[in-house]
C-alpha cells in the first residue's frame, strides 16, 4: 500500500531535527527521547530498520527508507554515513532534474511565444551563428529552421545577415 508520512509524523519531526540518518539499532543506543521513540516505533510498525534524510537546501524533501539487511546485521555508522552520501548525491540529482525541467518549459514557452509574434524574429550568438528562427522568419525568408538553426549568419539572405553581423561588430 501507498506510504503516506506527514511532516508531523514523529519520524520525519526526528530526521529533521536529526544531523544524520536513523536505525531503529542507533536510537536504541541513544538517550531515549519521545521524539526518537516515537521515530523507532514508526520505523518498527512500517517493517524499516533505517532512514536516511533527503536534503535539499538545507530542508528535507525526501526520506530514503531501509528494511532489515539480508545479512540480519545492524546498519553500523560506516553503512549509514554511506547511505547519507547517497542520498546527498540522490538530492543533488533531483535539483538537477528540477533545474532541467524548468530549463526545458521557459523553452517550450519561448519557442511558443516566439512562434505567435506577428513578425519575423532572427537571433544569433556571439560565434555569429543562428539561435533564434521563428515561423514568420521561415515565411518571410522561405527558409527553414533545419537549414538556418544553428548556422552562421552566411545562411540568411545577404541583407538579413549583413545587418545581423553588423549589430554583433557594433555590440
Amino acid at each position: 500500500p501507498p506510504l503516506d508520512l506527514g511532516a508531523a509524523d514523529l519520524l520525519i519531526l526526528a530526521l529533521v531535527q536529526a544531523s544524520g540518518p536513523l536505525s531503529t539499532d542507533a536510537i536504541a543506543r541513544r538517550r531515549p527521547t519521545p521524539l526518537l521513540l516515537g521515530a523507532r516505533e514508526t520505523l518498527g510498525r512500517l517493517g524499516f530498520q533505517a532512514a536516511v534524510g533527503i536534503y535539499s537546501k538545507g530542508l528535507l524533501s525526501g526520506v530514503m527508507l531501509l528494511g532489515p539487511r539480508l545479512s540480519a546485521r545492524i546498519y553500523g555508522a560506516t553503512e549509514l554515513d554511506a547511505l547519507q552520501i547517497v542520498a546527498d548525491q540522490l538530492s543533488v540529482a533531483f535539483e538537477n532534474a528540477k533545474l532541467y525541467t524548468e530549463t526545458q518549459n521557459s523553452k517550450i514557452y519561448n519557442d511558443i511565444l516566439l512562434d505567435s509574434l506577428t513578425g519575423g524574429v532572427v537571433a544569433a550568438d556571439m560565434q555569429r551563428r543562428i539561435t533564434v528562427f521563428n515561423r514568420d522568419a521561415q515565411r518571410i525568408t522561405r527558409l527553414s529552421p533545419e537549414r538556418v538553426l544553428g548556422q552562421g549568419t552566411s545562411a540568411l539572405p545577404v541583407p538579413l545577415g549583413t545587418i545581423l553581423d553588423g549589430t554583433i561588430e557594433t555590440g
